[in-house]
Order: C-alpha cells, then sequence, then structure tokens
C-alpha cells in the first residue's frame, strides 16, 4: 500500500469512517510506504520524518487461496510539540486545525469564533497607554493554556483608555462572530450580542481564565461603557475606573466604578480563528498479482487534497485476513496460520 500526498483525486472519504474493502484471490502481499517520486515532503506518510524503507507485507507458502480485505481507518492527530508562530490570514484571522483543543465542540469546519478569558492575577489601573494593559494580557495568554500560547501576542485587553475605545482595541465592531469562553462555553453570538448588557453562561463556575479553569471575579477593569466605547470619565488611568462584573443579571462589561490604585482583573480577547477541514482522503486500490504457491503484492494508493499539517499524522489502520495454511511476513518475520487468521496494524 502506497501513501501519496498528491492534491487531486478522484473521490472524497471522511476521515473518521472506514474506507470500502477491497478483497483479492491468490498469494498477496501489503507493502506501506511514502511515494518519495511523487509526494512532497510535507504530504508524505508521517510528515516530517526521515524517508524510510517500505513497510512490506508478503503472504506466501499455502496451498489454499488467499482472502486479503483491507479497511482503511484514519485518524488526523495533533502534534505532540508546541505550534511555531501562527501566521495570520489576510483578514487578519488565523486558522487552527479541526481537532484543536480549544475549538468550541459546537463551531464546525469552516466556522469562525474568538476567545475570552478573565485574567488570573491582578494589577493597577494606573497607566494611561492601553499597550500596557494589551501587553498585561498577552503575558497571562503566554502562561496560559498550552494551545494558545502561540497566539499570545495576538491577544487585546478589553479596556478603555481616554484615546481608545475597547471596541477597537479589540476589533469587535460590526456583526462579528461567536465568543466563547477559552476552554468554556458560549459568551455572545457575535459582537452586538456581546454589547447587549449581558452574556451568556455568565457565572463564577463558567468565567474562564487564560489556562480554561473556572474564575471568580466580581469586577473587571474596562474602562469602558456596556457598548465598548470608552467611559466618559471612568477611563484607564482616570482617578476612578470603570468595572464590569461577570456574574448573572449584571453589566459584564460595565457595572460600577472602581478606585484608580486598586489591584482588579482584566478580559483578553483572542483574534478571530477560523477552523479549517481534515484532509481529505481517496483510495484507490491497483491489480494484485499471485498465484497458488507463490507470492504477490496488491497496492492502495491514499490521495490528500491539501498538504498536512507540521507535526500532523495520518494513521491507517488495515487488516488482513487469511486461510488455513498461508503464512505472512512483516519485515522479515514470518508467522504462519494453521487455520484462519486475521492480523492487524497500523502505519503512522
Amino acid at each position: 500500500m502506497k501513501i501519496n500526498g498528491k492534491d487531486d483525486f478522484m473521490s472524497r472519504a471522511e476521515p473518521s469512517r472506514a474506507m470500502s474493502a477491497f478483497s483479492w484471490l491468490g498469494r498477496l502481499g501489503l507493502s506501506a510506504c511514502p511515494s518519495e517520486s511523487s509526494a512532497p515532503a510535507d504530504c508524505r506518510f508521517g510528515a516530517g520524518r526521515a524517508a524510510s524503507p517500505c513497510d512490506s507485507l508478503r503472504v506466501g507458502r499455502g496451498l489454499l487461496p488467499i482472502l486479503l480485505g483491507l479497511y482503511a481507518l484514519f485518524g488526523f492527530v495533533a502534534p505532540a510539540a508546541a505550534q511555531t508562530a501562527p501566521t495570520a490570514n489576510d483578514d487578519g484571522s488565523y486558522t487552527v486545525p479541526h481537532y484543536w483543543a480549544l475549538k468550541p465542540s459546537r463551531v464546525p469546519v469552516g466556522g469562525q469564533f474568538r476567545l475570552l478569558f478573565i485574567s488570573s492575577t491582578t494589577r493597577n489601573i494606573n497607566p494611561t497607554d492601553i499597550g500596557t494593559y494589551n501587553t498585561f494580557v498577552q503575558g497571562r495568554a503566554a502562561a496560559g493554556h498550552t494551545a494558545i500560547r502561540p497566539y499570545s501576542s495576538t491577544f487585546r485587553v478589553l479596556g478603555s483608555t481616554s484615546a481608545v475605545d475597547a471596541r477597537d482595541n479589540t476589533s469587535t465592531t460590526g456583526r462579528g462572530v461567536p465568543i466563547y469562553w477559552l476552554g468554556g462555553p458560549k459568551v455572545a453570538d457575535n459582537y452586538v450580542d456581546f454589547y447587549d448588557g449581558s452574556w451568556d453562561n455568565q457565572n463564577s463556575s463558567l468565567n474562564r481564565n487564560e489556562s480554561g479553569t473556572a474564575q471568580h471575579s466580581n469586577n473587571v477593569g474596562t474602562g469602558s461603557n456596556g457598548d465598548g466605547t470608552r467611559h466618559t470619565s471612568n477611563y484607564f488611568g482616570a482617578a476612578s475606573v470603570q468595572m464590569g462584573n461577570p456574574h448573572s443579571l449584571r453589566d459584564p462589561i460595565s457595572f460600577t466604578a472602581g478606585v484608580r490604585n486598586t489591584l482588579v482583573r482584566f478580559y483578553g480577547l483572542s483574534p478571530v480563528f477560523v477552523v479549517a477541514p481534515p484532509p481529505d482522503v481517496s483510495v484507490h486500490p491497483t491489480d494484485a498479482i499471485g498465484r497458488e504457491g507463490g507470492t504477490g503484492t496488491a497496492s492502495v494508493e491514499l490521495r490528500l487534497r491539501r498538504a498536512l499539517d507540521s507535526g500532523e499524522t495520518l494513521t491507517v489502520t488495515y487488516s488482513l485476513d487469511t486461510r488455513a495454511g498461508a503464512s505472512e511476513s512483516h519485515n522479515g518475520v514470518t508467522l504462519s496460520h494453521t487455520s484462519g487468521a486475521t492480523s492487524t496494524g497500523t502505519v503512522t
């Protein structure tokens, strides 16, 4: 079975579903390896690893014909290592894989969303420069959930100074996209809903910090009105600063005023994330070649519509059904079957 990372294919197959079975009679063998000639490096089976000789499976030595059934199951596994620095799309959004740890379950492939958190630590609200507060929430994101760390520099504080409105600092003008607590439930359907004076799932057990764990806080510094514009007098750096209260039946952005030197928590808001689809896969069997008393080969080619992400792994699980008297060889190790048997394996 050869695995090719070609961009073209004839038919799609959902990675989570079993592929059709293909059967041949005769003495057959199965090999699994990357195609070095046609697949780009990042599309090869086990993308990112050094090329290795084909792992071969040979069946022979029996007097009875062998029935070979191949069932291919595809799974896409998240990279174990941290992602490299992300690159923004043309519209400023960031694409995340469909298996991303912080993707809300209700967001479909192609869907967009943003993530909100309450900082787990506090600071004063004396500075008048919005950059100071952006840096603070970015630092919290960098120390937070591992999936969000590569994007930490893109977070913005939901807050206003005398010169900047919160809605402009966080790019939350217009209708917008759904907002979710980081690692938690939905906050708002869109930006209009976000600034209507209340949020969905708004209480101490559902609010989340940068690690995705519950965060209790009565007051969160915003310096803003409920619509995301700067408060007339209680903005960041003023003598008194407007606070939001993320508890039920209270305005999460503009609830009360706090004293300037008070240590408070802040909201951090992510950029827009877009969910990428899994690689589409198609299976293309070739003719089996074999004869009684000998050995033969059969191959199946898998084609991907897109390249695998860095560190993303394509896993194929197969099964080989043989009749009595047959034997099979995996990389030189021979197994004999005195009765009908099934062997399984996984190639990654």
